[in-house]
């Protein structure tokens, strides 16, 4: 009888130390998904002619937006991963909360994103992600899929707790800087 006692409050005490580890896990990656700091507010008019569509659609279609957000912009499940549909989001998001994801990684709810890939929009200028905004907001809007609701499996969850960093705002400092923006050759400034 004592053996059976010892070895319920060892499983007990097994259970409550998973427990107390899947907790620390928890709190520690979600503090650090909101550890990066917001952009300032992205103050750039957002326009609404013929033009600046036109090259806010050419900069989605050159950018590779519909790899990961559908064809349509419907959203799509990618990897496993919930891409929301861009077209939708743009109607209902700030053009702050649109640039904090594009180019700095960080959600609506102030969390580091996981799988955006900031890192390819980081240097894109005011002028275009304003085009590429005033496109979205305009774009057809198709069919919603039902999709599940984001979440991070327990191994990224560990991975971030333990400082083994995927979080996409991490790796932005360290995108090459722009050489040709500035220069006198309007291709390779263009192609920046």
């Amino acid at each position: 009888m004592a053996v059976r006692r010892v070895l319920s409050w060892l499983v007990a005490l097994l259970l409550l130390a998973a427990v107390a580890a899947a907790a620390a896990v928890w709190v520690l990656s979600e503090r650090h998904l909101r550890s990066f700091p917001r952009p300032p507010p992205f103050a750039q008019a957002i326009p609404t002619d013929a033009a600046a569509i036109a090259r806010g659609e050419h900069l989605l279609n050159t950018r590779g937006c519909k790899g990961c957000h559908g064809a349509q912009l419907e959203g799509q499940l990618f990897y496993g991963t919930p891409a929301p549909g861009l077209a939708a989001l743009a109607r209902t998001a700030s053009a702050a909360e649109l640039e904090a994801a594009i180019r700095h990684g960080i959600g609506r709810d102030g969390k580091a994103l996981y799988t955006m890939p900031a890192f390819s929009f980081v240097h894109l200028n005011d002028a275009d992600l304003a085009d590429l905004i005033a496109y979205l907001r305009q774009a057809p809007l198709p069919p919603q899929p039902d999709l599940p609701e984001p979440s991070l499996a327990w191994r990224v969850r560990l991975d971030l707790a333990l400082g083994r960093d995927g979080a996409v705002p991490h790796w932005l400092p360290q995108v090459p800087t722009l050489k040709h923006q500035a220069g006198p050759d309007a291709s390779l400034a263009r192609g920046e």
